[in-house]
């Protein structure tokens, strides 16, 4: 085809170029035939390498046959181990499972046990308290049942008294009665006495007329001395009551509230004591019956004022405030030497315990930037001293409720 082709061009240069020479052509033909020698050979070698690669491709499909069947027998191989792993897996599993079984069978009858046991704890508790209950049940039984013999004496002492003050009675009625019979009698007596003897009987019915007398006021008597001495028998009663509500309370609320107080006005008195100890050794005290040489005036020299200025250019230095100048001008009002003047010495005497801080009246009380703090104090010990109070009363009708 290449030399058709060749031979087409060449003939169409001839006709295109007829004035060429068959030197030119032959020249153009043989090149064009060596070009075409030399594709040859280029395909021939594209041939043989396409040859060489489809042998390593053959190979390589050899090869990878041979990887493949390889890979089966170990796939094989490794299923094989794997089933055989399986196998013995599952069979420690299955003993494994029939020891947990076991276990849990075993524990099932522990647990069953241990139930049992606290079943039987539970019921031996329930008694218990059943007994406890029961005994306290009888305590209060017993308790109530003495205060009801108590009270079962005092009303029977009140009933013997009673009935021993209506057999007085009784009797001193039935004295009277008799009096009163054995007067009837007299007086029928004197009556049929009279006629002879008038001035006898006059003198009989005076004496029986006193008698009579005298027989009622004792039986006033003796119903004033019954009411005295039920009057007493009740106060006393009242009395022995009283005393009694009397020292509960004292001993439920008056004792621990004051106790309380007294703990806190205790724990007040040390914190004031120990912050004032505080105060004292950070800031040293200066003593106002002499200041130290630090705090004595200065004297400045005098500044020349120019005439031609209106305001000085130096001024007078400001005095140093004092804090305590109330005390400081009591104290100089009340100093030896102003008394001595004044020809008294009882105001000095009389504020000195005030003014001097080491007056031994002085460590009593508390500093006096701590005064402030002693009305909240109060206040708290106030508040605190209620709470207990409510609580105690809340506690004590929380027992009766329960009783």
């Amino acid at each position: 085809m290449l030399k058709v082709y060749g031979c087409l061009v060449l003939v169409c240069v001839a006709v295109v170029y007829g004035e060429d020479s068959g030197a030119q052509l032959d020249k153009a033909f043989a090149v064009k035939d060596k070009e075409t020698m030399q594709m040859y050979e280029s395909v021939d070698q594209q041939l043989s390498a396409a040859q060489e690669v489809t042998g390593l491709f053959v190979l390589e499909d050899a090869q990878l046959e041979m990887f493949a069947l390889e890979t089966r027998a170990n796939l094989v191989a490794i299923k094989d181990e794997v089933r055989q792993e399986i196998e013995e897996s599952m069979k420690e599993v299955e003993s494994l499972q029939q020891r947990a079984v076991e276990n849990v069978a075993t524990w099932r009858k522990t647990l069953q046990r241990i139930k049992d046991v606290t079943q039987k704890n539970k019921q031996t508790l329930q008694r218990i308290n059943k007994e406890k209950e029961d005994k306290k049940q009888l305590e209060l039984e017993l308790e109530k049942q003495r205060e009801l013999e108590k009270e079962l004496e005092l009303h029977t002492e009140e009933l013997r008294q009673l009935q021993e003050l209506e057999r007085l009675q009784e009797l001193e009625k039935k004295k009277l009665l008799e009096r009163k019979q054995n007067m009837k009698k007299q007086k029928m007596e004197n009556q049929y006495e009279q006629s002879e003897e008038p001035e006898a009987s006059t003198s009989d019915l005076n004496g029986e007329f006193i008698v009579i007398e005298k027989d009622a006021m004792s039986f006033e008597s003796a119903e004033h001395e019954s009411g005295v001495k039920r009057l007493l028998a009740w106060y006393v009663f009242a009395e022995h009551t009283l005393l009694e509500t009397v020292a509960s309370i004292y001993r439920q609320f008056v004792l621990p509230v004051v106790a309380i107080i007294a703990f806190f006005l205790m724990l007040t008195v040390a914190i004031g004591r120990y912050n004032a100890m505080k105060q004292a050794r950070r800031n040293r005290r200066v003593l106002y019956s002499g200041y130290p040489k630090s705090y004595r005036p200065k004297p400045h020299p005098e500044t020349k004022q120019i005439l031609t200025d209106v305001r000085p250019r130096v001024r007078n230095p400001v005095p140093r405030h004092d804090s305590n100048t109330i005390l400081v001008s009591l104290q100089k009002l009340t100093t030896k030497e102003g008394c001595h003047l004044n020809g008294n010495k009882a105001p000095h005497n009389a504020i000195k315990p005030f003014i001097d801080e080491d007056h031994p009246i002085q460590q009593i009380f508390l500093p006096y930037h701590y005064a402030i703090s002693i009305p909240a104090v109060i206040l708290v010990l106030l508040f605190s001293s209620a709470a207990t109070f409510i609580g105690l009363v809340m506690i004590k009708s929380q027992k009766k409720k329960s009783d």
